[in-house]
């Protein structure tokens, strides 16, 4: 009984350990030119939060379609012509180069309407700030 009164009035005195940040480096990653899909930074623990890739849609073709939930995304139009398929609404349709803003809870999917591949870079990022 006198241990536990020693490690709450311990904890009281010095509170509770902070989670340790990890170190993040600064990354150069080169885009390749081959294949559908590249990841270029995956979240935790190579960011805090960023997730990015490179995507390839062959004429015809269109992602699967997902919800940003609480993520805002910017996908940089590098090569082709497309659509951004957003659910409930009428599509958006853009050509490179441009930059495609989707704000958070936005169900959406891309599509190429070209005639050539489509590549993109996506950036999605959380919408919480610390």
């Amino acid at each position: 009984m006198r241990m536990m009164w020693f490690s709450i009035v311990l904890v009281l005195i010095c509170g509770c350990p902070t989670p340790v940040e990890p170190v993040l480096s600064p990354a150069i990653v080169p885009l390749h030119d081959r294949g559908a899909y590249q990841p270029l930074v995956d979240g935790p623990p190579t960011s805090r939060g960023i997730e990015a890739g490179r995507v390839e849609l062959a004429p015809g073709a269109a992602g699967t379609l997902h919800d940003t939930k609480s993520y805002e995304e910017a996908i940089t139009i590098v090569s082709g012509k497309g659509e951004l398929r957003i659910a409930g609404k009428p599509s958006l349709g853009f050509e490179a180069p441009c930059l495609v803003y989707v704000p958070p809870q936005t169900s959406h999917a891309v599509a190429n309407i070209g005639e050539v591949p489509l590549v993109y870079v996506f950036v999605a990022a959380p919408t919480h700030r610390p």
